[in-house]
């Protein structure tokens, strides 16, 4: 999910049920999810997706191991998005 309003809070979660659960679709495509990247200070962390305040008790109920890797306004975050990739493993 993208914004246009920079100065709107999102929130960057990770789950590895919501992975699983991409992966287990993709991979019948050839495909695979890839984590998207969120950069805090100098490190990279891992998130599978981006959600605005108001989605984070219903992604909890979908997933309950998801976790909050940050919070902030768009326009401080950098990031890079998740996305599919081919599975070249699959074979």
């Amino acid at each position: 999910m993208t914004t246009k309003n920079g100065n709107a809070t999102v929130i960057f979660v990770y789950s590895e049920m919501q992975m699983n659960e991409e992966n287990s679709i993709l991979k019948k495509q050839g495909k695979r999810f890839v984590c998207g990247n969120v950069y805090s200070g100098i490190g990279a962390k891992q998130f599978t997706k981006q959600i605005q305040e108001g989605e984070l008790a219903a992604m909890c109920a979908k997933y309950p191991d998801t976790k909050i890797v940050i919070q902030g306004t768009l326009k401080d975050i950098k990031f890079e998005e998740p996305k599919e990739a081919l599975n070249v493993n699959n074979k």
